[in-house]
């Protein structure tokens, strides 16, 4: 079993072998559900599909240089 320690903010880091395991990397969505008294952790895939827009999530190309060399594309 693995655990993890929530801190006073609420936060808690996810140990390594669930990160490893779920190839977790950073700015990665996580999913949580919950069952039945339990709380499941899941990666969330991507929001768009194959003919949207991909670049709302590379958020480091959201800067407004950027929006203005892209706008004529």
């Amino acid at each position: 079993m693995v655990t993890s320690r929530l801190t006073s903010r609420w936060r808690t880091t996810i140990p390594r072998n669930v990160r490893q395991g779920l190839q977790l990397r950073e700015g990665d969505l996580l999913r949580f559900e919950l069952m039945d008294g339990y709380a499941v952790l899941r990666k969330q895939q991507p929001a768009y599909g194959a003919n949207e827009d991909a670049f709302p999530v590379f958020e480091e190309w959201a800067g407004e240089a950027d929006q203005r060399a892209y706008r004529e594309l």
